[in-house]
Order: structure tokens, then sequence, then C-alpha cells
């Protein structure tokens, strides 16, 4: 897939292609229908496929109090639309000056202009130009005129629940992994750099990778049954603590990754960790034993569910 970060690096190098339009922060399920959908009808017409996006939420300039929280970081999104097999993403800085267009310039000047669209597929909610006044029957409208064709791709249901960035969020900020993972097709995946600790996972006979926090939506402070990975290795299972921990007082919120029958130094190395279900919330125990004694509990019960999952 070629990545192109600027209009000016088109320069006709994808004729007429059909073109899917989002935001694509998570690249769910519905993503990845509205992807698939783009192939096929890039294959049918003999035509290039190509995912139009920006590097940040549009709400960043105009209204920055409203800016949900990220489900993906922008390295994370280019994978992701990767390996939806378009041969093309269109990713771009979402300046001022962009934030200035009225939906008929954007459909004109770079819909029609710049990339030379054949085909535009979006989602039904798809809103663009300035103060959101651009929708898909405008898009339709226009595409007569303008000479691209547009096509709503329909919302997709996963056991009853809408594919949505909005619904995830709500999933995830509720801690609910199993049903986020329903929703995005994979797990909800955040990756960070290995740090030093202060070495108690060592001392409690749990060495654990202190993973540095990206600058995306996390989950609830607790203790997850995960995998994790370094580099592009296999994600391996592993037991997770996400938060404060209050039992020594922390003042720092920490993801802490301790892989089943693994350990050794890792510092300096990037690790994916991988959520699959939640375990038990965070609290404070009397005794460094007392937490001692819990994790052991909740190895067992890693040991199990990643038994079971073989």
């Amino acid at each position: 897939m070629k990545v192109i970060r600027r209009w000016q690096d088109l320069k006709g190098r994808f004729t007429r292609p059909v073109v899917a339009l989002g935001k694509f922060d998570g690249v769910h399920r519905g993503h990845q229908k509205l992807l698939a959908e783009v192939r096929r009808l890039a294959a049918r017409r003999k035509a290039p496929s190509m995912a139009v996006t920006f590097d940040v939420h549009p709400h960043s300039l105009i209204r920055p109090h409203r800016v949900p929280p990220m489900l993906s970081t922008p390295e994370e999104k280019v994978e992701y639309i990767a390996a939806s097999g378009v041969d093309a993403l269109l990713y771009l800085k979402f300046t001022p000056e962009f934030a200035s267009l009225t939906a008929w310039e954007f459909a004109r000047d770079y819909l029609a202009g710049k990339i030379g669209a054949g085909m535009i597929l979006a989602g039904k909610n798809f809103r663009f130009g300035r103060n959101r006044t651009g929708d898909v029957d405008k898009l339709r409208r226009w595409g007569k005129k303008l000479g691209f064709e547009f096509r709503v791709v329909a919302q997709i249901t996963v056991s009853g629940e809408p594919a949505s960035s909005t619904r995830v969020r709500k999933i995830i900020a509720a801690g609910d992994m199993v049903r986020a993972t329903r929703l995005l097709g994979r797990p909800y995946a955040v990756e960070g750099m290995i740090y030093p600790g202060a070495g108690r996972g060592e001392i409690l006979g749990t060495p654990t990778a202190n993973v540095s926090l990206p600058p995306k939506l996390l989950p609830p402070d607790g203790v997850y049954l995960v995998r994790a990975s370094l580099a592009s290795g296999r994600p391996a299972p592993a037991l997770a603590n996400l938060g404060f921990s209050p039992t020594f007082k922390g003042t720092e919120r920490r993801l802490e990754v301790h892989v089943l029958g693994r350990s050794g130094m890792m510092y300096g190395k990037v690790m994916r960790v991988y959520f699959e279900r939640f375990l038990r919330g965070e609290k404070p125990f009397p005794s460094a034993a007392a937490l001692s004694r819990q994790i052991q509990e909740d190895l067992r019960d890693a040991r199990e569910y990643f038994r079971r999952k073989a």
C-alpha cells in the first residue's frame, strides 16, 4: 500500500480511483467492510482502490473540547488500513486551511479535482466540510455534476451491536474487552516502549515489563488477561496490571505486563499488548505478601484461561 501525505504527491498516480472516506479510528469491522467493498468495486472497474483520512480528529481544530479519545495511533491506523489490501492511503494533515473549506469546495476541489475519484464510498453518517454541512445526500447529488459515482455502505451489526467507533469507545471505557474484540475484529491493543520500573515484580516473584502508555484510549484500571509481543513476534499469553499500584501508594499510571513462563530484561524494546479479558479491578492490599498471594491466584486464572483457548 502506498501512503501519501500530501495532495501534491498524487500527481495523477492513481487514475479514477474508488475511494473510501472516513476517520477510520480503530479500523473496526464497519470500516473493514467499507474497505473491502472499495476493493471489490475497484477490481470490477479495473481501477485503483484508495482510503482517504486525516491525521487528527476534525474536532481538534474546531471543537477541541469535544475530541474523543483515539482508538488507534496514526501508525496503527496505517497498519490496519494496509491490512485491508487497498492500493493507497491518502493520509493528510488536518489544517486550519482545510477546516475552512465548505462542503462544496471539498467535493469539487479535492474529491473531483485533486483526487479525481471515479467512485466514492462512505458510511451513512459521514459528514464533511465547514460546520459539517456536507452529508451523503449531497455527495450523491454533487457526484452527478462533478463526475463521480457515490454509494453508501450500510453499517454492520455484530451480535446486535452497531460497529462504530463511538460504540467501541464506550465498551473499552467500560472494560468489556470481549465485546470490544467482537466489534474490532481483533483484540484491542496498545503499544509502548519498555522502561525500567521499581523492580517490585522481581521481589513479588512475577517480573514485569513496564510499558509506556500511548496517547489513546485505555481501559479502566485493573488486571487483564492479555497477549504480548515484541516487534513482529508471535503474541504470548500474559497477565497485565493497569493502574497506580495502590498497595505501594503509586502516583503514576502504569501498564505492567508479566509474560507467562518468561523473565529477563527487555528494556528499550517495543511491546504490543492485546487486551482479551478483564480479570479483576485494581485495589490496595494490606501488605506485599497479601498482594503476592493475589498475584499467584491471578496467574492460576490466567494459565487456565489460556489453556482452555489453546
